[in-house]
């Protein structure tokens, strides 16, 4: 197939309706509109340099209208405690847990507060458990969890609105806490796992990995972004990697993104959320992601020698044939699903 950039899909009442992909041939082009640097000039695209995408949620909690964030990359629902003193909830401050971010770095809740969420125009009330940080840039942010559980990335996605807003001078990214889903694909035509988050703008990429496979960091001041974290600390990152090659596992399409280089990233990729949602990736390339907690320390090794050697061992093809044959469905289905390409990979090594 060839290159792709996102076009805005319009409802019939004539509201955004979310993204779809449209051909171009154009290679640098899609790389500056997977960076966010979209030309005013583009007849389909009401998007500027000066503009960036929000994404958020609208529903009722503790009976206040309130436009959630969907962080895929927070493991837990958060409140700031401004939100929770404003409300006067009733904070359980027993219940405190560390939270690592992604420079390294740890913040603390101060406690935990149950809480009624209701989904805008849905009748169904949902008791929530939140953790509350002591400060927090957004009031209130669903994890990937509940965001599962309630099916919001895939088959209730129109839950999910955006809108424009001017470019802040920070680029935020909310990756809070220990990540266990990953999405394995290939960048540059290695094997990687990556961790989707759709409270990240930013494409990242941790400056070890970016040495370690000899990739060319552009680290021009202009090229360098302030990034603000969850709990409101910031860092610099050390520049840019412009166009390269990233394919979900479960597909044959290229993406050329550019990643902003964080130098103690606690994680190797980060995927941001206008490619995620621009890509429909939670439904697209649902057989490239996986949760790591349901691994058994068998398929963690052989998963481990995919990435580094390009072989498949006999237990995956166990979990493969063991599914298709019985048709059962367990918390490791998520991961068998990437059983074509990975079958595929064993044989043929990277597509490039």
């Amino acid at each position: 197939m060839g290159n792709h950039i996102f076009e805005p899909i319009t409802t019939p009442n004539g509201h955004f309706g979310g993204w779809k992909l449209a051909q171009v041939l154009d290679r640098p082009y899609l790389s500056r509109i997977l960076r966010g640097h979209l030309p005013p000039e583009h007849p389909t695209l009401n998007h500027s340099r000066n503009l960036k995408r929000h994404y958020e949620i609208h529903g009722t909690l503790a009976n206040t209208s309130v436009a959630a964030l969907p962080d895929t990359g927070s493991g837990h629902n958060i409140l700031s405690l401004a939100f929770a003193n404003e409300h006067k909830l009733n904070v359980d401050q027993s219940a405190k847990v560390n939270f690592l971010l992604p420079s390294g770095q740890m913040t603390r809740s101060v406690g935990s507060v149950k809480v009624t969420w209701s989904f805008l125009g849905e009748s169904k009330p949902l008791d929530i458990i939140f953790d509350v940080l002591p400060r927090c840039t957004h009031p209130v942010i669903l994890g990937k969890e509940f965001l599962k559980l309630t099916r919001t990335l895939t088959h209730l996605a129109q839950r999910i609105k955006s809108k424009l807003l001017p470019v802040s001078a920070q680029q935020g990214v909310r990756l809070l806490g220990r990540q266990n889903e990953r999405v394995l694909g290939l960048l540059e035509g290695r094997p990687v796992t990556a961790v989707p988050d759709t409270g990240s703008d930013v494409m990242l990429i941790s400056k070890a990995y970016a040495i370690q496979h000899n990739y060319q960091i552009l680290k021009d001041q202009h090229l360098r972004s302030e990034l603000e974290f969850a709990d409101g600390s910031r860092a610099i990152t050390s520049g840019i990697i412009p166009d390269l090659r990233w394919r979900f596992g479960s597909s044959d399409q290229d993406f050329w993104c550019d990643f902003h280089v964080l130098d103690d990233l606690v994680e190797s990729i980060v995927l941001s959320n206008d490619f995620l949602f621009g890509t429909d990736a939670f439904s697209v390339y649902a057989p490239s992601f996986y949760d790591e907690d349901v691994l058994t320390p068998e398929l963690v090794y052989e998963l481990s020698l995919v990435k580094q050697i390009s072989w498949l061992g006999e237990s995956f093809r166990r979990v493969f044939r063991r599914t298709a044959v019985t048709g059962t469905h367990s918390p490791r289905s998520d991961f068998t699903r990437l059983s074509t390409w990975l079958t595929n990979f064993s044989t043929s090594g990277p597509r490039r």
